[in-house]
């Protein structure tokens, strides 16, 4: 994987994995804020059409060892951060900062 954000010659941006667990964590957020005992980050992650909130920890690890990550043009949310891990395609629905 690339060590620098960079676009591919078809105009994909692909990303490092600072950048994108900049973008995680930028766009995770707290479940029960109020609970300590029950709060967590999380960030919502799907593959294909079935979704999960996963931990944020969980999603920079799976980060760490991802083959490639790049912001892809997804049909209902616009440009998201998607990775491949383990033979897995996984998409945050997180959308790229203008």
């Amino acid at each position: 994987m690339s060590l620098t954000t960079h676009i591919s010659e078809d105009g994909i941006q692909h990303l490092c994995v600072a950048d994108a667990v900049d973008a995680v964590e930028r766009c995770s957020f707290t479940t029960n804020p109020d609970m300590d005992e029950e709060a967590r980050e999380i960030t919502h992650v799907f593959s294909g059409t079935m979704g999960a909130d996963w931990n944020t920890g969980s999603v920079i690890e799976a980060l760490q060892t991802a083959v490639d990550i790049a912001w892809i043009d997804h049909w209902l949310w616009g440009l998201c951060l998607t990775f491949i891990d383990d033979g897995r395609v996984l998409t945050c629905d997180n959308v790229r900062p203008e």
